[in-house]
């Protein structure tokens, strides 16, 4: 072996080395971009770490916007303590994974809704050394229990506004009127309509047009036609 050549092997291990990282890094860095879901990367401090294609375009920020931040700087809370600080403080007491959801505003003023899971990631010696939130946004279906909320509330008013007879109604046994609650009597018909809903058309039945008309009553069972209704 030539003494005076120098040994590049260790070199060359090395620049080996560090093109298999930087390959792992690419190929981890492209599959966090490529999901739809929010990720997040935090130090044991709660401080934005990594930020993949998904939250930025949640939050609005670039990764370099957001790196040193806290997750509820980047996605503001709706209410005040209803952030990301409940379920980090459920992490550092030794819970993971933490489910939850929270609603924040984003920059354009949008409420929106995010499905989270939390998990501590363990160091080489076991203990948590990043805090990882992945988030699902389930923005439209908030906005559709919202919507749907609202049009049960609008059927319950409509329920509640309509007025159905129940009960005893005391009638004249002559002149056929109803009596109200105050004690008056009133046409069967105004009795009925301000009570519900139905309204009545006036027409006469063919008994009635044979007493009354029994000329016209004649003619129409001839023709076969129906008494007429106003």
């Amino acid at each position: 072996m030539d003494e005076t050549r120098p040994d590049t092997r260790g070199g060359d291990d090395l620049e080996q080395t560090e093109r298999l990282l930087r390959t792992e890094r690419n190929f981890v860095t492209a599959v966090l971009d490529s999901s739809n879901a929010l990720l997040v990367v935090l130090d044991l401090e709660g401080r934005v770490l990594r930020f993949n294609r998904a939250a930025e375009r949640a939050a609005g920020r670039s990764f370099l916007e957001a790196i040193g931040r806290s997750p509820d700087e980047c996605f503001p809370p709706a209410e005040s303590g209803a952030g990301l600080r409940p379920l980090l403080e459920q992490i550092r007491c030794g819970e993971s994974p933490v489910d939850g959801r929270t609603c924040w505003t984003d920059r354009s003023g949008r409420r929106r809704c995010t499905q989270w899971t939390v998990t501590a990631c363990p160091g080489e010696g076991g203990e948590p050394a990043y805090i990882i939130c992945s988030g699902l946004d389930i923005t439209p279906l908030r906005e559709a229990e919202v919507e749907r909320e609202r049009l049960i509330g609008e059927l319950r008013e409509a329920l509640a506004r309509i007025e159905t007879l129940h009960g005893l109604i005391p009638i004249c046994a002559g002149c056929k009127k109803v009596r109200d609650d105050q004690g008056f009597w009133h046409q069967v018909e105004a009795y009925i309509e301000a009570r519900s809903q139905a309204e009545f058309s006036h027409g006469l039945c063919p008994d009635c047009v044979a007493r009354l008309y029994p000329e016209y009553a004649n003619r129409l069972k001839r023709s076969g036609e129906p008494p007429a209704e106003s």
